[in-house]
């Protein structure tokens, strides 16, 4: 063939190319939402029966999107007084490159974060069990290497992306994760290391009792503790903004990580909607001691930090005291900051290893962040 003609089809060739990879930028972006919304619109019948008819086409249309990420569905409503266990549905798609450095089972984990009260309940998505000991598979034969036809890079024209693979997992929320029972409305996420799904939410119901405002002797004793603990310009933790904090425009949740010689600060800003079980409920006593004012509320975060094929993440809640000149009410943003010292809560082998910091609040999440050693 001659130079010219194989330069010809050369060029026709790295337009096709470019032309089909920006199509298929917006075929993955559509496929992602039409998945997305698939999954949103499961009625809550489905994750009662686990229904794998409902959901048997997701990873195939995934896969031949090749759709990367994580997607979670979980039921609206769970009526505890009837049954406690519910199941959430998990759509994964990743690559084999990515499955190979960062393995499935050592990685994933499952969160779900109490958006009224803050607390947080995090574990493995797949826990192993240790009592089981099988026999480890035999080695499969290498397969023969395929022929191929290698094109010569061109700078500025990226290699065509890699092929992913997905599938779907029925998680056992209850199971998995030892829910209090109580009323309560959960942000569902799973998270795969340095990915991590959108927020399913779901209304776990006891009874109609409504949430109780925060009572004024567990103000007080945060408060107490805090002074017991000397706070001061310089000392972590802290709860109030420092240079570094982020600013916010918008409800969520944002943070920096910085490194001062043994110091590993990380400062957090958090805009979340107020909630009944955060406005600390005045008494008398509060009223009248002007020495130790109580907080307006106190709002929670959690600092979540996973290691790198370690899905038992480390889990660090924070109570914020938020004072106010107004009275606050249900259904209001409030701003809150902390800032505490990773080195004086992790262990030093954490530190000097690959892991990724998360914060959470409410239905919001911030980061991930690496912790780079």
């Amino acid at each position: 063939m001659p130079p010219f003609v194989f330069s010809a089809l050369l060029l026709v060739a790295l337009a096709t190319g470019v032309s089909h990879a920006a199509e298929n930028r917006v075929r993955k972006m559509d496929v992602s939402t039409m998945l997305k919304e698939k999954i949103a619109g499961l009625g809550d019948n489905v994750y009662a029966l686990r229904d794998d008819s409902a959901v048997a086409a997701l990873p195939a249309e995934a896969a031949l999107s090749d759709f990367q990420g994580l997607l979670l569905g979980a039921p609206r409503r769970v009526d505890l007084a009837r049954n406690p266990e519910f199941a959430a549905l998990l759509l994964a798609g990743r690559t084999p490159s990515r499955s190979a450095r960062v393995p499935w089972h050592l990685n994933a984990v499952l969160v779900a974060v109490d958006i009224d009260r803050g607390a947080v309940f995090a574990g493995p998505a797949f826990p192993i069990d240790a009592s089981k000991s099988p026999e480890p598979p035999e080695p499969a034969p290498a397969p023969a290497p395929a022929p191929s036809v290698v094109m010569p890079a061109v700078p500025g024209i990226p290699p065509p992306p890699e092929g992913s693979d997905a599938g779907t997992a029925w998680l056992d929320v209850q199971r998995l994760l030892r829910l209090p029972r109580q009323n309560s409305r959960l942000a569902l996420r799973a998270l795969y290391f340095d990915q991590f799904s959108n927020a399913a939410v779901v209304a776990r119901v006891v009874n109609s009792t409504p949430l109780a405002q925060l009572p004024a002797a567990d103000a007080r004793a945060l408060v107490a503790r805090l002074r017991a603990a000397g706070q001061s310009t310089h000392k972590l933790p802290a709860y109030r903004r420092h240079e570094s904090t982020p600013t916010l425009s918008a409800a969520g949740a944002a943070f920096t990580i910085g490194r001062s010689g043994s110091s590993v600060p990380l400062h957090a800003a958090l805009r979340i909607e107020l909630f009944a079980p955060m406005i600390v409920r005045q008494d008398a006593a509060s009223r009248a001691d002007k020495d130790l004012p109580l907080p307006a509320a106190v709002v929670r975060a959690t600092v979540l930090v996973v290691r790198k094929d370690h899905n038992n993440p480390y889990l660090f809640p924070i109570e914020i005291p938020v004072w106010a000149e107004h009275e606050l009410v249900p259904g209001k943003l409030i701003d809150a900051a902390f800032s505490v010292d990773l080195a004086t809560l992790l262990p030093a082998a954490v530190l000097k290893s690959a892991a990724q910091v998360y914060v959470l609040a409410g239905r919001h999440l911030g980061g991930p962040v690496a912790l780079t050693p």
